[in-house]
């Protein structure tokens, strides 16, 4: 008996890639990673028009932006200090990843390893949140 194959859609909303870049970009937050974050942009800036990232590109390029700046001012352990930073953005209340609270609890271990005086000194930095906002 011949059953008909169904088909799968390969096509995918524009809802669909909004979500898995965020969710990409926020993975290569919670690694530290400018390279995977240069790389996700330059992937994206080269994709076929016609799906929009709108604001999360923008945030990409604003997150690139500033930790080039703060690597090329504190070096590379400055960046560990702006994850926390924009972990904390994206756990914020009615944020998409407020159901994951270890991105919190993996900013307070760094700060018991590193000591509370590192912690207050690094956190002298402008925030993410303050570009984003601007």
């Amino acid at each position: 008996m011949n059953v008909p194959i169904p088909t799968i859609s390969r096509a995918i909303s524009e809802e669909q890639m909004q979500r898995r870049f965020e969710a990409d970009l926020k993975g290569d937050v919670e690694l530290g990673s400018l390279r995977l974050i240069r790389w996700r942009i330059s992937i994206e800036k080269n994709r076929e028009k016609g799906i929009s990232l709108g604001h999360l590109l923008s945030l990409a390029e604003k997150i690139e932006s500033r930790w080039i700046a703060i690597k090329a001012q504190y070096g590379e352990g400055a960046l560990l200090v702006e994850e926390n930073n924009v972990s904390q953005m994206l756990t914020a209340p009615g944020g998409r990843f407020a159901t994951e609270p270890h991105l919190l609890e993996n900013a307070r271990v760094l700060r018991d390893l590193k000591g509370q005086e590192w912690w207050s000194r690094e956190h002298r930095l402008d925030s993410l949140l303050e570009l984003v906002r601007a």
